[in-house]
Formats: structure tokens, sequence, C-alpha cells
């Protein structure tokens, strides 16, 4: 519309036609400006990547460590949702139950088993860089009396949940019950089971 008044007040003269040109091409630029501007920045940003990371990271974190995420992304992140990372060969790093991994969607490198996948994504058509948010996985706790600690073999589950009770005279004096009915109720209670 602007341009067609451009057009329609401009003298006649040797210059009109560079006139028109120009006023043609700064209006088509504007125009291209204005529509196409928003479409690439959201091609482009790092807002929604960020905010959908930031809603599937685990409860009651500490801190993130981050692996190969550049510093650019570093920033980013804590300018949309004000999260601040640790580089994971840093001391502060063994203390992060959150990592974030910046790769190349053919190869993702791997972690180790204490870290469990919990959420994977990259910017909307961008082929070449994703995230990968994980989880510190509590490890199995096991006693140095156990099996497990000694042998380095779980040991298989108990055949029972009950096992038999045997009556043990702590005190002096006659036992409070006879091995008859300890021997019947505990028949009852081990039915099905067999113990080794």
């Amino acid at each position: 519309l602007i341009w067609l008044v451009v057009v329609a007040r401009s003298l006649r003269s040797t210059r009109r036609a560079l006139v028109n040109w120009t006023a043609g091409i700064t209006m088509v630029w504007m125009l291209v400006m204005t529509l196409g501007v928003p479409l690439v920045d959201q091609a482009r940003s790092y807002r929604k990547l960020s905010s959908e990371m930031a809603a599937k990271l685990p409860p009651r974190f500490r801190c993130i460590a981050r692996h190969n995420v550049g510093e650019a992304q570093r920033a980013l992140l804590d300018y949309f949702v004000n999260i601040q990372t640790v580089r994971d060969d840093a001391p502060a790093a063994a203390q992060c139950n959150a990592l974030l991994l910046q790769a190349s969607p053919a190869s993702t490198p791997s972690v180790g088993g204490e870290w469990e996948e919990v959420w994977r994504g990259s910017r909307p058509g961008d082929r070449n860089e994703m995230f990968v948010l994980y989880r510190r996985v509590a490890p199995k706790l096991s006693s140095s009396s156990s099996t497990q600690w000694r042998t380095g073999r779980e040991a298989p589950d108990p055949m029972c949940d009950r096992q038999p009770m045997l009556a043990v005279a702590i005190s002096s004096g006659a036992p409070l019950s006879s091995a008859r009915t300890l021997s019947r109720s505990n028949r009852d209670a081990i039915a099905g089971c067999r113990i080794a």
C-alpha cells in the first residue's frame, strides 16, 4: 500500500524508475522481515528446548553436570531458564544428580551405568545437535557381610518368606510352650515352602 502511494505520487523525472524500484525492494524486505523473522527465531531459538528440559529435571536436583555443552548453549540455558551447569570433570560435579550431554544425533557417547536417560531433545529442524538429560541412579547398597560383597555374585531370592522359629530358653525355668505346639504352628506357617 505504501509502495503504491510512493509510485503514484512520484513526479515524472529521470529518477522515477530508480525510486520506484528502491521503494518496491524496501517494502518487500520489510514484509519479509515482519512476517518471516518470528518463524526463523522459533526454529533457531533455545527457548522452547530449555523450557522442555527444565520440566524434565529430577525433583530436588542439586546441580547439573555438563558434558560437551558449548559455551553459547550454556549461556542460553542460564538466560532462558536460569540453570547454571558445572563441567563434568570439575570436583563439584560429583555432587550433581543430573547430567546434560550435547551430542550429534548420529553418535551419542555412553555415560556409564550410574546415569539413566530422562529426556532427549533438539531444536526444531536442527539435525546436527541434540541434548540428552540424565539423572543419577541410586546405587544398590550391599553390606560387607552380604553374599554379593564376598563372592561378587548376587544371592538367589529366598525360597520362603517365613522360616521356622525355634524356641530358645533365655531365662531359667520351664519354657512357656512345648516343642509339640511349636512344631505344629511352624508347620502351618510354612505350608507350601521348602526349607533347605
